[in-house]
């Protein structure tokens, strides 16, 4: 897996798990604070919004850069990224997306390995690689989006701290 994490760029990687560039889970993380069901159990919505809503300003005035959101997002995440718990969620986000890409791998050359002598194709395999990747394409979106969200919960409380300290 290493070496196929050292041949396919971030990039690639990004567009084979989420599409487009812009699918990025942090590219997400406050539109879906302000425009969708958002829910977390450990924070209040309304502060949250509250504490994010200029940033949500200056994405809304700067929609013709498509990963403006991204951008912003990307530094909160700077500010916390020593945090444990940020570490720990982008290292399980980065796994999941790397076995998803994987897994498209596997898929995409299991037939055509039928071009090598003594090799036979079993349709019970490929369905299998199929099954695969589709988990770990789901997996790699859920774990992008908790470190996304994890990310706006750390700055959130640790803004919540400086304020009243």
């Amino acid at each position: 897996m290493n070496i196929l994490d050292s041949i396919l760029s971030t990039d690639v990687k990004n567009i084979l798990v989420f599409g487009r560039i812009t699918n990025l889970p942090g590219n997400k993380a406050l539109s879906k604070l302000f425009c969708g069901n958002y829910s977390d159990p450990r924070v209040s919505t309304i502060g949250l919004k509250k504490f994010y809503k200029i940033t949500w300003c200056e994405i809304k005035k700067n929609k013709q850069d498509e990963l403006y959101q991204n951008k912003k997002w990307y530094e909160q995440y700077i500010a916390v990224k020593n945090e444990s718990i940020i570490f720990f969620s982008n290292s399980n986000y980065l796994l999941a997306r790397d076995i998803s890409v994987l897994s498209i791998v596997f898929v995409i050359f299991y037939p055509i390995m039928l071009m090598f002598p003594y090799i036979y194709y079993n349709y019970k395999v490929h369905i299998y690689f199929i099954i695969n990747w589709i988990v770990t394409t789901y997996s790699a979106h859920k774990a992008g989006e908790k470190f996304a969200n994890n990310v706006l919960i750390e700055n959130y409380i640790k803004g919540e701290n400086n304020e009243h300290s």
